[in-house]
């Protein structure tokens, strides 16, 4: 039986909450590593090396900065939320360390799932410095919602800026981009995977865009994000709209094309970031069981690995980027949406 799901569990704290029915135990063997991969611990096997490994998921973790200006907050205090939690009262010199502190302690974030480095300079109470904030644990592989609200600093405030998105996928992104000297009339037309769109005019806007995306059968207001990224519609001057493909394109290459039925010079299709397909370590084989595999750095080692048998999770509290549900559900919501595979288990339920 073959399950689809954007995101398993963390082995680390759902242990305890997991029965397991085994029928087929084997003796794998693992690559040479470091570390140890306790039991219930996704693994992969590597076709390239034959080995088994640590599955490796295909996501990107959530990276903030906070910048302090060029001529820094003299007092005061700020707040940052993270998934509608906020940590209040941060003073405007905070050190990465008293930051990390503060943002574990909100109950959206556990220990291990952000880490805080000051990039530049010791605090932000130095002209323009940075602090940079990686989501992981928990956090990893999610598009994490992250405010501030910097009112109660004296002088210039600090700047969030959300540097780098989390996704449990690596997307492909596709531009279409007008000429320097751009249609006049006319239309365009969009294939996705085979399904082609109605006419979209050749001024077209990003809502449009998108508006004629998501009534193909194949395509959802889930599976993309359309922007305006230069110009304000396609019969500007080199305007650029930007398509991010997400939802169950996630890990995947996909086929878009472009028929252009417009007047004067064309508009241009691009694929910016080719889609990256999942690949065999992104296919959960099974599960350490019953015991842990110690990794050794100079060998392979040998370890027991659950192939075929029934994994039972209990309805366990677990928090997601929108709301708290159980993993069960949170299982099944990621096998109606795209991303890795786990093969082998006649049931993870």
């Amino acid at each position: 039986m073959v399950l689809q799901t954007n995101e398993l569990f963390s082995t680390a704290s759902q242990v305890a909450n997991l029965r397991v029915d085994p029928r087929t135990i084997q003796v794998k063997e693992f690559a040479a590593g470091s570390g140890t991969l306790a039991k219930l611990t996704p693994v992969a096997f590597n076709t390239s090396t034959n080995k088994w490994q640590l599955w490796a998921s295909a996501q990107t973790n959530e990276v903030n900065t906070v910048t302090a200006n060029a001529t820094p907050a003299t007092a005061g205090t700020w707040t940052m939320t993270v998934n509608g939690q906020t940590a209040t009262g941060i003073v405007f010199d905070v050190t990465a360390a008293a930051l990390q502190t503060a943002l574990e302690a909100l109950s959206t974030v556990n220990v291990g799932d952000v880490t805080c480095v000051a990039t530049t300079g010791a605090n932000l109470g130095i002209a323009s410095a940075v602090i940079t904030v990686t989501m992981h644990g928990d956090l990893a592989g999610q598009d994490v919602d992250v405010s501030a609200a910097m009112g109660g600093l004296t002088g210039n405030v600090h700047v969030l800026a959300e540097a780098t998105k989390g996704a449990s996928g690596s997307s492909e992104v596709t531009t279409i981009t007008s000429d320097a000297t751009p249609a006049t009339a006319g239309d365009f037309t969009l294939t996705v995977e085979g399904e082609t769109t109605a006419a979209i005019t050749w001024e077209a806007t990003a809502a449009l865009v998108e508006a004629a995306l998501i009534l193909l059968s194949n395509v959802s207001d889930e599976d993309l994000t359309v922007e305006q990224t230069t110009g304000t519609d396609l019969g500007d001057a080199s305007a650029v709209i930007t398509i991010s493909w997400h939802g169950r394109y996630v890990g995947k290459a996909i086929a878009v094309s472009y028929i252009d039925n417009t007047t004067g010079n064309d508009h241009v299709l691009a694929e910016a970031t080719a889609g990256a397909a999942l690949n065999d370590t992104n296919v959960i084989r099974g599960f350490v069981w019953p015991d842990a595999v110690v990794l050794e750095a100079a060998a392979e080692v040998l370890g027991h690995v659950l192939l075929r048998g029934d994994v039972h999770f209990d309805d366990i509290p677990v928090t997601s980027n929108e709301t708290a549900i159980t993993l069960k559900e949170g299982l099944r919501a990621g096998m109606r949406s795209q991303g890795l595979m786990i093969q082998g288990l006649d049931q993870v339920r």
